[in-house]
């Protein structure tokens, strides 16, 4: 037979040979008893219309065929298969016309009888000249033949009616795995389609309807709970209307300005910048940030921020500047009088003693981590300084020693501003000889003194020398910290800040751990009442016996004043003294408020605390476990929440 076309089409090319159609046939499965057939028809020459019998068999061989896919396809669905084979199955009707038959199967242990639907039609080409015997399909039989395509696995325009599940015999929507706890299964699980069957991977746009989830073919054209057209589609929601949000709407705080992309572009760029131009101080300043926190600082980029004419100079992380870049500071800016380098640690000798003999207009100095410079280079620096140095800050200089605080204040009596911060050797004896420099100092820093090693905590100055040092330069300090001095108890504050520190602008005593929670609600109650200026800036931080009854006080004296203000880790403060801080009326410059680690703070203070505060533009919340992660708000920025893990 030279039409055959491949190994699955013999029984069907035998059929159309005889004016025989199959539509749903099965070709790949279980043609064996057919092809015999076609055989033996073959070696007999038949090659008019066949017999009624062969008729019959062939129609009962494709019949059981067409069953045995479909219930492959619901193999999933809970019903047991039926008992009797394919050569148990009633024949077909004598004549191929014929409508439907009647056979019977067992679902879920249960028989019932089902209406089979016509297999097998002659063709019209080939079939009865007068057309007897061939029943004439219904409007609705041709939109079910056009709706299924046995090909496809699916439905080519919408969901088949019910009756495709009876006479095919398969159990109906509610007894299948499709319907099995599909609302709980998650994008990703494998499921059958409520209507067609087929298995089919849950996605988030996976659709569910009465009779379970449906496949991606299924679902666009599902209407309703039931059937396509059983129920009929809801109309669209009205879209609400928005109004568009103009500047007044907070719109552009949303966008940074055109400066700070240019100082972003520039700072990202530095190695390919030749000269910054004049582009302002201020300018200079962000960018020497900026490039500070990716290191991007070293011998090449210093040349972009020194010249001939620049007076100030802040340098934030020089840990790349070795000891002759350090150096040329002094060569090519010799008019410097404000140095601000931090960092420093590769600043030795040799750089102290270049500006001391170049930077004859120098005057102030803040260095943070100069190890290397030895207590000679000190004498000498201050012997060449002399009396023009009015502000000297370093921290973490272990080798500046007694000797060199002598030496500073006999060559520069004129000093305003002192910062001796982790200064190892730096005790009583060393805090006496500052007392010489009297009233004129605004600024003194002797936080966390001493030397500390494993398992011994570092040496802490104590309340004798410190009262006594206050008693002689307090009167126009306008800033102090003494932080990180644990011995310090409240004598410091009673007989040292309170009665000679009057024109204090900033106070820290963080980690005054001695210092009772009724001594500072006193100081601040005592100077409400004489009249003392309020404090801008008020850092008690790991102050452990503060409570709830400094906050009336400190708000009362301070309130108008205050723009920055840390109770770090003041655990005492309980839900009684946040709602005091966030029902203060007199806090209209408050910017800045650190309340990490108090516990007490929840949802509800916290933001009552960044709806009442006008002014407020960050609060910092580490170790708030009652703070939650969708808390947000649109003007302040909220920073330390913890990230709830799911």
């Amino acid at each position: 037979m030279s039409n055959v076309r491949g190994p699955t089409s013999a029984l069907t090319e035998f059929l159309r040979e005889r004016g025989i159609t199959a539509r749903n046939a099965n070709r790949f499965r279980r043609r064996d008893e057919a092809e015999q057939e076609q055989a033996q028809a073959q070696e007999q020459g038949q090659t008019q219309s066949p017999s009624p019998a062969d008729t019959a068999r062939a129609t009962a061989a494709i019949a059981a065929a067409s069953r045995r896919r479909l219930a492959r396809n619901g193999s999933s669905m809970n019903f047991e298969e039926d008992d009797e084979t394919d050569d148990d199955l009633p024949e077909a009707a004598a004549t191929p016309t014929a409508s439907s038959s009647s056979r019977q199967t067992r679902a879920n242990g249960k028989r019932r009888a089902l209406e089979d639907e016509p297999i097998l039609e002659p063709s019209t080409a080939n079939g009865n000249a007068n057309g007897k015997g061939k029943k004439k399909k219904s409007k609705k039989e041709d939109d079910d033949d056009e709706d299924f395509d046995p090909k496809k696995k699916g439905r080519s325009k919408g969901p088949a009616p019910a009756e495709w599940e009876d006479s095919l015999g398969l159990p109906q929507a509610s007894s299948s795995r499709a319907n099995f706890s599909y609302a709980s299964r998650k994008p990703g699980s494998i499921a059958y389609c409520g209507m067609c069957k087929m298995k089919f991977t849950i996605t988030q746009y996976t659709k569910m309807a009465d009779k379970g989830p449906l496949c991606h073919r299924c679902g666009p054209l599902y209407k309703g709970p039931g059937a396509a057209g059983d129920v009929k589609a809801k109309p669209a929601a009205k879209k609400k209307q928005t109004r568009r949000k103009g500047p007044q709407d907070g719109l552009r705080q949303s966008f940074p300005s055109l400066q700070t992309y240019c100082i972003d572009i520039i700072s990202r760029h530095i190695e390919d910048v030749e000269a910054l131009g004049h582009i302002g101080v201020n300018n200079i300043d962000a960018i020497s940030k900026s490039i500070s926190k990716n290191r991007s600082l070293n011998p090449k980029t210093l040349q972009l921020f020194i010249s001939p004419s620049i007076t100030t100079l802040s340098l934030y992380d020089c840990s790349k500047l070795d000891s002759d870049s350090l150096q040329s500071l002094a060569t090519f800016a010799p008019n410097l009088e404000h140095i601000n380098l931090q960092l420093c640690g590769m600043l030795d000798n040799d750089a102290i003693d270049a500006w001391s003999k170049k930077l004859t207009k120098l005057k102030s100095v803040e260095l943070y981590g100069p190890f290397l410079v030895r207590k000679e280079a000190w004498h000498r620096f201050f012997e060449a300084l002399g009396p023009r140095l009015e502000s000297f800050k370093i921290r973490e200089s272990p080798r500046f020693d007694l000797s060199c605080a002598e030496s500073m204040v006999k060559h520069c009596p004129n000093l305003r501003e002192l910062g001796l911060a982790q200064i190892g050797p730096l005790d009583k004896t060393m805090l006496k000889p500052l007392e010489a420099y009297g009233e004129q100092l605004t600024y003194l820093d002797v936080s966390d003194p001493g030397v500390s090693a494993p398992g011994i905590p570092p040496k802490s100055l104590e309340d004798d020398e410190v009262v006594s040092l206050l008693q002689a330069i307090g009167k126009n300090l306008a800033y102090l910290d003494v932080s990180k001095n644990i011995d310090l108890t409240d004598r410091v504050v009673k007989e040292g800040v309170l009665p000679h520190c009057r024109q204090l602008k900033a106070l820290r005593l963080i980690g005054c751990e001695k210092v009772e929670a009724a001594t500072v609600s006193d100081m601040f109650a005592d100077w409400t009442r004489d009249g003392v200026a309020g404090l801008s800036h008020v850092h008690l931080d790991r102050m452990l016996k503060l409570d709830d009854g400094l906050m009336e006080p400190l708000l009362t004296h301070s309130g108008p004043e205050l723009v920055e203000l840390s109770l770090n880790s003041v655990d005492g403060i309980t839900d009684k003294g946040l709602e005091t801080l966030g029902n203060a009326k007199n806090l209209p410059k408050l910017e800045l408020l650190d309340l990490s680690f108090v516990r007490a703070l929840d949802d509800e203070s916290l933001d009552r605390i960044c709806r009442n505060l006008p002014n407020l533009k960050k609060v910092s919340v580490f170790g708030c476990n009652r703070i939650s992660d969708f808390l947000k708000s649109d003007r302040v920025r909220i920073i330390g929440k913890e990230k709830y893990a799911m």
